[in-house]
């Protein structure tokens, strides 16, 4: 996961604890699966770097809070992110 997430951002991270997970199955008309996701979620403490764009990502940026709520994400993003983040308040 921390080389994964250096490659993305340029950020080297300690992961720490799973916060969470989340299963997506997106299903064509006729019911055939189109996608799996799983998704792990840790938390992870920044180590080093610069925040970056990796060569699939069209923008990257730290949000607080308030700019979460603003920002145009899913409602599934924002919901965990808030989770997430009152939980470690």
């Amino acid at each position: 996961m921390e080389r994964e997430l250096f490659e993305e951002t340029g950020l080297r991270v300690r992961c720490g604890e799973l916060l969470t997970h989340l299963e997506v199955i997106d299903r064509d008309g006729q019911g055939q699966i189109r996608f799996h996701y799983l998704i792990l979620d840790f938390w992870a403490e920044q180590v080093s770097g610069t925040l970056r764009t990796g060569d699939d990502v069209l923008e990257a940026g730290w949000f607080s809070r308030k700019d979460l709520e603003q920002e145009d994400v899913s409602s599934t993003t924002r919901d965990l992110m808030l989770s997430i983040l009152t939980f470690r308040a």
